[in-house]
């Protein structure tokens, strides 16, 4: 009797999981390059009633305890024990749609700084390389490459760098939507993580991994079966070390769409309405914006041990820019990438720090190089350094 239940079961999970794959996932699948994406080796693992747990975090292993869900959401579970998820399919589904956490009166506490004003004042022109001057003085080089660059058929670019010393900046399009990628799970962990700094949430809280967080793509959540609870901190860094599609899912889910985009408008950064109105999870973003949240990033790395362990994270993440510099400098930077684009964002340090966004896009798959993408994360910082 058990094999003839086994298989109806099956098909109904695996509709599930395209249906809602095909209604979360932009309108492209995130992919890497199979060179780039990292492979890691899940350990630790253990199973209690057959419900594996995820113990990455040695130092702080988890404390198990069963209890009965009773009117506890069996989609979200932030009680900091564990229960057991009794509910599956369908059912499953429709309460993980009101799932997520009443954060809509938590006030997240925004740095403003002056690189911040400068972010939001800078005036850069349209279709044409702006420099803006520092207090120092204005970046000087050689621009030629860049343009040729910028100009190359089938290629759409937008960047923005500013030299963190003095304020000087360059800029191209930096107000021109991209599709967001992966760059895009920087802003929700750094919204996370300010929950959790902030005492609102803990890094121990706990999710339940079910099948309307599945998206294709990378990540190591996907190698999971539903079912599996992580923890809040396990969440955050694979959608940052691993650029977990399923781990930002399951944040976006659970802390509320809503109240990220809530949260985007509080650090300043530009959305589009159509996303806003669809609560689409991989909004559209700009260069503008990628900078705004990357200077709270870097802000919010002095904010104690959360904010330590935060920043930290990005210098375990996979970097084109790190590569392209040939590995001289360190580079706390998020990827992103598509079949058709490839960006990157971040803080790049060294003898001369700089904050850097780089969104490109190609008009065919076959000319989303990396090549072209370190060529063009090389003239930018020539230009910074120079």
């Amino acid at each position: 009797m058990r094999k003839t239940l086994v298989i109806p079961f099956t098909i109904i999970a695996v509709a599930i999981c395209i249906l809602l794959n095909t209604a979360f996932s932009s309108p492209d699948d995130f992919v890497t390059d199979k060179a780039f994406e990292t492979n890691s080796t899940i350990t630790g693992m253990e199973a209690v009633n057959n419900i594996p747990l995820d113990e990455v975090f040695t130092e702080d292993p988890f404390k198990v305890a069963l209890v009965d869900n009773g009117n506890i959401n069996p989609a979200r579970e932030i009680s900091g024990i564990e229960q057991r998820n009794k509910i599956t399919g369908a059912a499953s589904y429709a309460a993980f749609m009101d799932s997520e956490i009443d954060l809509s009166k938590v006030d997240v506490k925004v740095q403003t700084s002056i690189l911040t004003d400068m972010i939001n004042n800078y005036n850069f022109g349209k279709d044409k390389i702006t420099f803006i001057p520092g207090t120092t003085g204005t970046l000087k080089g050689d621009t030629s490459t860049l343009q040729a660059l910028i100009d190359k058929k089938g290629k759409n670019v937008s960047f923005l760098a500013i030299r963190l010393r003095d304020g000087a900046a360059a800029g191209y399009n930096v107000d021109s939507f991209y599709q967001s990628c992966s760059t895009i799970k920087t802003p929700l962990t750094l919204y996370a993580a300010q929950l959790i700094q902030q005492g609102e949430l803990s890094y121990n809280d706990i999710f339940t991994y079910t099948y309307s967080a599945y998206i294709s793509g990378s990540g190591v959540i996907k190698n999971y079966p539903t079912g599996t609870r992580f923890k809040l901190k396990t969440l955050v860094t694979y959608a940052i070390t691993e650029s977990d599609n399923i781990a930002y899912q399951m944040l976006c889910q659970n802390l509320g769409v809503k109240n990220f985009y809530n949260y985007l408008d509080k650090l300043g950064c530009d959305t589009l309405s159509d996303d806003r109105d669809t609560n689409r999870y991989w909004p559209d973003s700009n260069c503008r914006s990628s900078a705004l949240w990357w200077s709270q990033v870097y802000q919010f790395k002095n904010s104690g041990d959360v904010g330590k362990w935060y920043w930290g994270l990005f210098g375990d993440a996979p970097s084109r820019i790190d590569t392209a510099l040939g590995h001289a400098k360190e580079c706390y930077t998020k990827s992103g990438s598509s079949t058709y684009s490839m960006h990157e964002a971040g803080i790049i340090m060294g003898d001369e720090p700089y904050l850097v966004v780089i969104f490109t896009n190609s008009t065919s798959s076959s000319a989303n190089t990396e090549s072209y993408f370190y060529q063009v994360a090389r003239e930018i910082d020539k230009l910074i350094c120079s």
